[in-house]
């Protein structure tokens, strides 16, 4: 269970790092960011209120894809992966409903649609997660993924990546 307190202050941590984020240009962040020690600067700068005004309602987005993820053959002989968020294996004993793609960093905090973000859940792991940062890895290292979003949002600025 230590995890899920250190999960909860990364959680904190980063947020108040998000916050700030809105405050500075987001250019000059990008530049500053670079050199930053903690991903958890990067990754503030993925968020859609960055890069777009209708982040909240973006289906297709240039920069995070399509909302969904597709549905793929052999999706639902996969286990539910609760243990990889709450440390437990799910104990629906294989009636798991239909199995879904989740976002692991939520879509609606910029998590982009890409496999190396993409979660396998039970219909209630799924729906308890939602879009909850607090389930998140951050115990983990920088996400895979997080150099590519940051350079779909620069060009989607205008910015040389």
């Amino acid at each position: 269970m230590h995890f899920i307190v250190e999960r909860i202050e990364q959680t904190e941590s980063y947020l108040k790092i998000l916050e700030r984020s809105f405050t500075v240009e987001w250019e000059t962040a990008y530049v500053a960011s670079k050199t930053e020690a903690d991903w958890k600067v990067r990754m503030a700068l993925i968020h859609p209120e960055h890069y777009s005004a209708h982040a909240r309602e973006d289906q297709d987005c240039p920069v995070r894809g399509v909302r969904s993820f597709p549905r793929e053959v052999g999706m639902q002989d996969k286990p539910c992966s609760s243990k990889n968020i709450w440390g437990y294996d799910c104990h629906m004993d294989g009636n798991h409903g239909t199995l879904a793609g989740d976002h692991l960093f939520p879509f609606g905090f910029g998590g982009p649609t890409v496999a190396s973000n993409k979660i396998f859940l039970c219909q209630l792991h799924n729906m308890i997660k939602g879009a909850d940062l607090h389930f998140f890895p951050w115990e983990k290292a920088e996400p895979q993924w997080l150099s590519d979003t940051l350079r779909r949002v620069a060009i989607s600025k205008g910015i040389p990546a």
